[in-house]
């Protein structure tokens, strides 16, 4: 882009893959979880940020020409892409589609690859495919665009081998995360190379920062920060294919961002509670529960700690699952390192970044 702009990013959805609420917590008034059975009540105001559809987004680009059309860029579009465009898209004032941007393959719509594979007598999309290199900055509607190759999980090989996903650095301003367990050493090459990220995590020589890291001198001043991070966070313990919320915290702390915005969450674990702790841990909160250095993921006694919070179905606990919440990070992190501003996304929400500072639209 010739000139900084504020660009826009509207969360289409920010659950995992089978989305929130679960049909089976719906139709179970003994066994359902509060989460789910508060998108049925029209009176619980944080029911709506309940519904979580797949994760995936939209990049709003405005015209560098005055009067000229914003475009959108599409991040995935995966099952439940329809719905949200069908209750955000008249919202934001979206129509059309001017690029679509795809982090990793799912086999949901094969005939978005093979028109062969079309059944039925509907239209099928007409996509011109561009295929990128995952070693190199691209281009998209004027946006430079930096892949991040990250693990999300594995291939059941012998020996086991990295399933790569895409995430990006839009704009060099925002990391986009969606779908991560592991971010591999040449990642953060790639971001300290295009960013400035916090010293504290640079290899140290004789009491300084290392200024050259693999060959790039990092010595060199105004490289930009990254104001946005949006990454990816199942739930307290971490997964094969996912991020735990102690990986999450760990990532973004390295990172450095004005904001991180977490996704990707399952059901079980309601909107409100992830605030509850996000704001506490911003707080420096500490848990009261054992924090031990030879245990990094520790297992709950009982499934309901690390979810709702209470064994009682349709119910929850924000204290107890915040005190879960807070040993999950520490013990991930070795102790207790200090909190910055986290939260939970939810769908329809605008991340704005770009500008001078991150912001948006639902938390101040």
């Amino acid at each position: 882009m010739s000139a900084p702009q504020e660009l826009e990013l509207y969360l289409l959805g920010t659950g995992t893959s089978s989305a929130v609420p679960s049909i089976g917590c719906l139709t179970s008034v003994e066994k359902g979880c509060y989460c789910c059975r508060s998108t049925l009540s029209p009176s619980d105001p944080d029911g709506k940020y309940n519904i979580r559809r797949n994760t995936g987004a939209v990049l709003r680009i405005p015209s560098e020409k005055a009067g000229g059309r914003t475009k959108s860029l599409v991040i995935d579009c995966g099952k439940t892409f329809w719905s949200a465009a069908m209750e955000h898209w008249p919202k934001k004032g979206l129509r059309e589609i001017d690029a679509l941007l795809i982090t990793h393959p799912h086999a949901t719509f094969p005939y978005l690859t093979d028109i062969a594979k079309a059944t039925g007598g509907g239209d099928v999309p007409a996509l011109t495919w561009n295929i990128i290199d995952d070693s190199a900055p691209f281009y998209i509607l004027g946006v430079r665009i930096v892949p991040l190759p990250v693990h999300h999980g594995k291939f059941f090989s012998k020996p086991p081998t990295p399933y790569y996903c895409l995430g990006f650095l839009f704009a060099s301003r925002l990391v986009y995360l969606s779908d991560v367990s592991d971010i591999p050493q040449p990642v953060w090459e790639i971001l300290e190379r295009e960013c400035e990220l916090p010293a504290e995590w640079r290899p140290i020589e004789d009491g300084m920062a290392k200024v050259e890291i693999n060959g790039v001198n990092e010595g060199r001043k105004g490289k930009p920060k990254i104001q946005g991070l949006v990454v990816d966070c199942l739930r307290i313990e971490g997964h094969m294919s996912h991020f735990g919320l102690g990986q999450a915290i760990e990532a973004a702390r390295r990172i450095g961002a004005e904001r991180t915005y977490l996704v990707g969450f399952g059901h079980m674990i309601s909107h409100a509670s992830w605030v509850h702790s996000m704001k506490a841990f911003q707080a420096n909160a500490t848990t009261s529960l054992p924090v031990l250095p030879t245990v990094r993921a520790p297992k709950p006694k009982h499934l309901w700690q690390h979810f709702s919070g209470t064994p009682v179905a349709g119910q929850e606990d924000k204290e107890v699952f915040k005190d879960y919440a807070l040993q999950g990070i520490e013990s991930w992190e070795g102790g207790a390192k200090g909190g910055f501003w986290v939260r939970p996304a939810a769908d329809g929400m605008t991340i704005k970044f770009g500008g001078e500072k991150c912001r948006d639209d639902l938390y101040q």
